[in-house]
């Protein structure tokens, strides 16, 4: 697999409910910061020396793509960042004139440039930028915006001692407003999304409606599981479901999606904690064309409620890339594992 993680900022919106998912530090994300296309949200970045990171596997190539949005100037500080263990590698920057810079090192700016693009960026617009980077003492380095290269060229992205990568993080440090949306990150293990996806968007969808025989679970109240878990954002001990019955299984119809172009994959989110003593793990399952499939993500679950994550990048059914239809067919939930 080569998809790592994918938010379209959409299922929550404050701070609290952005930290099960991510490490974050002064970052918000509010019902008015509207996404690139007046709908959902973005997370906004709003003060200084906020940032906002995932961490992931270790690894010597990485791309992350997003779309992005300034107030206004905002010169010469980071704002993403590849970064090993809180050391970044490689990030970048913009000018005072809006030219992307690559930059290495430092923590809130660069200490070394590598590249500086021709064209420019401009405030209050939204752009999609790809930013690649193979980590590494003669590494590498692509920028795209729009599907369209701005940088590329070669160098040392090394500033730690390992030649890899294993946390993406978004920085501001100004008074401009940054916002960002639809993002991806992957690297390059798999035999498919392994580059560039180009300019992509995230599709959010809540649970709708139950299916016949997999509603397993216990209720808080009511009948309908799926209206115990489709809150936005999730209202933890307020509506929820539960087992402690290892094998039972909750799955949730969703409503239908229209997305242009390549499904990349879907990524399935469980907001989950334990409620007794012991140890319980769990898993997202997803029924497709009549068959019951479980992640391959064994989640342990804790006491504080987190935001588990699994991605499946093909229809388990048929091993195939995503369709519009085989999505829109498929019903997502949970298990219980032990």
């Amino acid at each position: 697999m080569s998809l790592e993680f994918m938010d379209g900022f959409d299922h929550y919106n404050n701070s609290t409910n952005l930290q099960r998912k991510w490490n974050a530090g002064s970052v918000g994300i509010t019902g008015t910061q509207t996404g690139r296309f007046g709908v959902g949200r973005a997370i906004q970045m709003w003060s200084v020396n906020g940032v906002n990171w995932i961490t992931l596997s270790s690894v010597a190539t990485r791309v992350m793509g997003f779309a992005f949005q300034m107030s206004g100037t905002y010169t010469n500080w980071y704002f993403a960042q590849f970064r090993d263990s809180g050391t970044v590698q490689c990030g970048l920057q913009i000018d005072s004139s809006g030219h992307i810079m690559v930059m290495t090192g430092g923590s809130v700016n660069g200490s070394t440039t590598l590249a500086t693009s021709t064209n420019t960026l401009a405030a209050n617009t939204w752009y999609y930028i790809e930013f690649k980077v193979t980590i590494g003492s003669s590494g590498s380095y692509q920028v795209n915006v729009g599907g369209v290269n701005w940088v590329s060229g070669t160098g040392n992205t090394q500033i730690t001692a390992n030649a890899t990568t294993n946390e993406v993080a978004f920085y501001q440090n100004s008074s401009v407003q940054l916002a960002y949306d639809d993002l991806y990150i992957l690297n390059t293990s798999g035999s498919v999304n392994n580059n560039f996806l180009g300019d992509s968007r995230i599709y959010t969808s809540l649970p709708s409606g139950d299916d016949a025989s997999f509603k397993q679970w216990t209720p808080s109240a009511g009948t309908n599981h799926y209206a115990n878990v489709s809150d936005n954002p999730p209202d933890d001990d307020t509506s929820y479901n539960s087992s402690g019955t290892v094998g039972q299984i909750d799955l949730f119809t969703y409503p239908s999606i229209s997305p242009a172009g390549v499904i990349a994959g879907v990524q399935t989110v469980l907001t989950a904690k334990i409620d007794a003593a012991g140890t319980r793990t769990a898993c997202e399952e997803c029924r497709s064309s009549g068959t019951n499939y479980d992640g391959s993500n064994s989640f342990t679950l804790t006491t504080s409620y987190q935001m588990y994550r699994q991605i499946r990048e093909t229809n388990p059914a048929t091993s195939a890339a995503w369709t519009s239809s085989g999505v829109n067919a498929a019903e997502f939930g949970a298990k219980v594992l032990t």
